[in-house]
């Protein structure tokens, strides 16, 4: 996923109680889980802790409070519920909004070929009742107004106002 929608409130009343360095962790961790749209590798702490630049040893306690806290440790992953259910919401729009392009294409598709096969003369394909021309003779006036040359100019900024 390529983006999430974050909400504040929930985000803020999950979080009002740790730590700044926890709920940057936090939010690197939650970031880190839609990039890849998998839960998160528990083989290491370490090679975590790296990616998400937890360098100091405060830092990688941070983290490992926040994993116990807000992820759910199985099978050598750390799952979050939120993140596994908005995961599966946009798989799930994303199929939907397939599926509606591939149907509107085949239905385009198919009165484009029952247009061109429906018997009638190019005259009256290129015409129908709500048609317009949309291109003027040449020579021909577009409007009643005579241009002029008197046209004055409103402003004159050549000379500074005293």
């Amino acid at each position: 996923m390529n983006y999430y929608q974050h909400h504040i409130g929930d985000f803020n009343n999950a979080t009002r109680h740790l730590s700044l360095i926890e709920r940057a962790i936090y939010r690197d961790l939650l970031d880190m889980y839609y990039d890849t749209e998998k839960a998160i590798d528990a083989s290491s702490i370490d090679r975590l802790a790296r990616r998400l630049q937890c360098t100091t040893e405060e830092q990688k306690e941070a983290l490992k409070y926040v994993l116990d806290e807000f992820f759910i440790l199985e099978e050598g992953v750390y799952r979050n519920n939120r993140c596994e259910r908005e995961i599966a919401e946009y798989h799930g729009k994303k199929k939907q909004a397939s599926e509606a392009g591939k149907a509107s294409a085949a239905k385009r598709a198919a009165k484009k070929k029952g247009s061109s096969n429906s018997g009638s003369s190019k005259d009256d394909q290129s015409f129908n009742e709500n048609s317009t021309v949309v291109e003027n003779p040449l020579n021909e006036e577009q409007t009643d107004v005579q241009p002029t040359n008197n046209h004055k100019p409103l402003t004159i900024n050549q000379e500074p106002i005293i």
